[in-house]
């Protein structure tokens, strides 16, 4: 089975690797972009999006996903007074687009940790 590692560098895929990227390949702000759009579309989650400015949102959750990304804390969805199980979904959600991407489980499991508080 081959993996990422196993791959010549002149063989990865166009951005994999390269600076803001991260193994699979997506910047901070593209993981955000899907997230926003499954969290925008649940029905339960995209009230409290209401009246919310999304460009300073989606600022404000890609330096939380990139402080994520490199170990560091965050809080990505503080003061929009979602309830904890609104903050596992919304967590949940986040999870399904960084397995989509390929993000590595350990790597997953990080920024579900530091980002989905």
């Amino acid at each position: 089975m081959t993996t990422r590692t196993d791959i010549p560098d002149g063989d990865r895929p166009p951005g994999d690797g390269q600076p803001g990227q991260d193994a699979c390949g997506m910047t901070p702000a593209e993981i955000v972009r899907r997230w926003l759009r499954l969290v925008t579309a649940d029905a339960e989650l995209s009230p409290y999006l209401v009246g919310v400015d999304r460009v300073r949102l989606a600022a404000h959750l890609t330096a939380s996903v990139a402080a994520a990304l490199a170990g560091e804390p965050a809080d990505a969805w503080g003061g929009l007074g979602l309830s904890e199980e609104q903050h596992r979904r919304v967590g949940d959600y986040l999870v399904g687009v960084c397995w989509a991407a390929g993000l590595p489980d350990e790597r997953i499991a990080q920024v579900r940790r530091a980002v989905a508080r």
